[in-house]
C-alpha cells in the first residue's frame, strides 16, 4: 500500500491497513497494524519529525489471506486518532494498492480530514492477482490418551519455503463485572522501577495454546511469561511480546505514596491490581486491575482514579501481529471506570506446532474434538488458513485403508498419483521413501484422489509411494 498522510502531531495517531471481501463495506473486516506508527515519535512533531506530510509504503501482503485471487475486494488505510483536546489536525491525502507486478490501483478519494477520537478511512476497490499457498492437510488422524502423537502438515502452491503457525480465536467482549477490590496482598518486586516478580499460580492458566503454572508481573503494567523483566510500554511492544497488558507504559511505584502491586488468588482465578504512577512523575495516579481465570478468560478494569491524557498500550498477544488483540481502551485519553474482557475457544493444550509444520504432543483426558486454525505463510508473506478438526478418542480407530488402483504418471520432472475413491473415505495421506519397505515420510494430506509430487525427478533417485485413506467408520 502506498499512502500520503498529513498530520501535525504523530503521537496522536495510529496507522492501520485492512481489507473486506464485501466491496460495499465502510470499514474493514480484517486489519493489521504497524508498530512504528502507533501514537509515538515525540509530542507536537509532524509525521516526518519536522514537516506534517509523510509518504509511506506498507507491506499489506498478510491481508491477502482473507480475500480470493482475482476477485474484487476493498482495501483500506485507517488513521486512528486519540486525543483529549483534539489539538492535532490533518488528512489522508491519497492511497493506492500496488500488486506484485507493480500495477497500481489508486483510490478515487482524496484529502479526507482525520476525525478526532475516531478512525478515518480511505479505500480502493480492486481485484489483485496472487498465488497463495494451499494447505493440503485437510484432516488429522485422531489422537489417543497418553499416546505420543505426531503429524506432518503439507502445503503446496505459493513460494516455498513455508512457515507454519496456529491462529488462536481470542475475541474482545463486554465486561459486565464490577471493579474487584479483593486484591490486598502486596507483591514484592525486584525494584520500584523496571521491576518484576514471579508468582506461582494455584491453577494452570491457558494462554495462546499453552498452560502456565506461573507468571511474571511487571511494574510497567503487564503480565509476561519469560521469568525476566521485559519492556512492554506501547502497542508495538504488546504485539511483539507474549503478554497480558492492561496498561503498558513507563510506570514506577512510589511506596511512600501508597503505590504497589497487590493480588488475590484461588483455584479459579487471579486478581492483580496496580496502584502506581509514572517514572519521575509521582503526581500521576493510576489504578487498574486484571483478572485471569482457569478457564482462560481475561478481564481488564480501570478505576475511578486515572490521570488522563497518557499514551499507553492495552491488549493481549502471543508475540505476533496475527495472534494479538489490542483492546478498544488502548490509549483512550480518559479510561476512568472503563473495562473490557477477552475470551477464546478451547484448545488441545499439550499440542504444539513447529514452524516447519510438525503437529505433535501427548494428551490426557476424555474424548473431545477441537477446531484448530492452522496457517501456512509462504516466501511472499502470503498466508492461507484452514480450520481442521482434531479429536482425542479413547476408542481404537480402524487402521487406514489402502486405496485401490493406484496409477503413477510421469509429467516432466513431476510424479502424478491417482487412485480410486472408496465409499466412506474422507481424506488421503501420501508417503514417500527412497527405499521400497522402510523410511517412509508423509509428504501430503489431500481431500481428493490425486496428488502431484512436483519436481521430484530432478534428484535422480528412485522413489516409492504408498497412500492411506481416512474413513468415516
Amino acid at each position: 500500500m502506498k499512502a500520503s498522510v498529513n498530520y501535525s502531531d504523530r503521537t496522536e495517531i495510529k496507522i492501520i491497513a485492512g481489507v473486506s471481501s464485501n466491496t460495499t463495506d465502510t470499514e474493514p473486516e480484517y486489519t493489521i497494524s504497524f508498530p512504528y506508527f502507533a501514537y509515538q515519535g515525540g509530542d507536537n512533531l509532524g509525521m516526518e519529525g519536522t514537516v506534517d506530510l509523510l509518504e509511506l509504503g506498507l507491506d499489506i501482503s498478510p491481508l491477502l489471506s482473507y480475500v480470493d485471487t482475482g476477485v474484487p475486494a476493498k482495501f483500506f488505510i485507517g488513521i486512528d486518532q486519540k486525543d483529549a483536546g483534539g489539538a492535532g489536525s490533518g488528512s489522508i491525502v491519497s492511497m493506492s494498492v500496488i500488486d506484485n507486478v507493480s500495477t497500481e490501483y489508486t483510490s478515487t478519494q482524496s484529502n479526507i480530514n482525520i476525525v478526532t477520537n475516531n478512525i478515518t478511512y480511505m479505500s480502493v476497490v480492486t481485484s489483485v492477482p496472487f498465488d497463495a499457498p494451499i494447505i493440503n492437510s485437510l484432516s488429522l488422524p485422531d489422537a489417543q490418551p497418553a499416546v505420543p502423537y505426531t503429524e506432518i502438515l503439507a502445503a503446496s502452491n505459493g513460494l516455498a519455503p513455508y512457515n507454519w503457525d496456529i491462529i488462536y480465536d481470542y475475541t474482545e467482549l463486554e465486561n459486565s463485572n464490577v471493579y474487584p477490590t479483593e486484591a490486598v496482598t502486596l507483591i514484592s518486586t525486584s525494584g520500584d522501577d523496571d521491576g518484576f516478580a514471579i508468582l506461582n499460580l494455584d491453577f494452570d492458566f491457558p494462554f495462546y495454546g499453552q498452560l502456565y503454572d506461573h507468571i511474571t508481573i511487571l511494574t510497567d503494567g503487564s503480565i509476561v511469561f519469560g521469568d525476566v523483566f521485559e519492556y512492554v510500554r506501547n502497542e508495538g511492544d504488546i504485539i511483539a511480546t507474549k503478554a497480558i497488558t492492561p496498561y503498558g507504559t513507563d510506570l514506577m511505584s512510589y511506596p511512600a505514596d501508597g503505590d504497589g502491586i497487590y493480588y488475590y488468588m484461588d483455584t479459579d482465578h487471579l486478581t492483580l491490581r496496580w496502584v502506581t504512577s509514572m517514572w519521575d512523575l509521582p503526581e500521576v495516579d493510576l489504578d487498574f486491575t486484571v483478572k485471569i481465570y482457569a478457564n482462560s478468560d481475561i478481564e481488564f478494569f480501570y478505576g475511578p482514579v486515572m490521570t488522563n491524557d497518557i499514551v499507553y498500550g492495552s491488549g493481549i498477544s502471543n508475540g505476533s501481529n496475527a495472534n494479538s488483540e489490542i483492546s478498544s481502551i488502548s490509549n483512550f485519553f480518559d479510561p476512568i471506570n472503563m473495562k473490557t474482557a477477552f475470551s477464546t475457544t478451547d484448545f488441545p493444550y499439550g499440542m504444539t506446532l513447529t514452524e516447519d509444520g510438525i503437529f505433535s504432543g501427548t494428551l490426557d483426558g476424555s474424548d473431545n474434538t477441537w477446531n484448530v486454525n492452522f496457517r501456512v505463510t509462504d516466501g511472499n508473506n502470503i498466508s492461507s488458513i484452514e480450520s481442521i478438526p482434531f479429536s482425542l478418542t479413547s476408542e481404537p480407530t480402524d487402521p487406514p485403508i489402502p486405496p485401490n488402483n493406484n496409477i503413477i504418471t510421469i509429467i516432466g520432472t513431476s510424479v502424478v498419483l491417482n487412485w480410486d475413491i472408496e465409499t466412506g473415505d474422507t481424506g488421503y495421506h501420501i508417503f514417500r521413501s527412497e527405499e521400497p519397505y522402510a523410511n517412509y515420510v508423509k509428504i501430503a494430506s489431500v481431500g481428493t484422489n490425486t496428488y502431484t509430487d512436483t519436481g521430484i525427478l530432478l534428484t535422480g533417485e528412485k522413489h516409492f509411494y504408498y497412500i492411506t485413506a481416512d474413513n468415516a467408520k
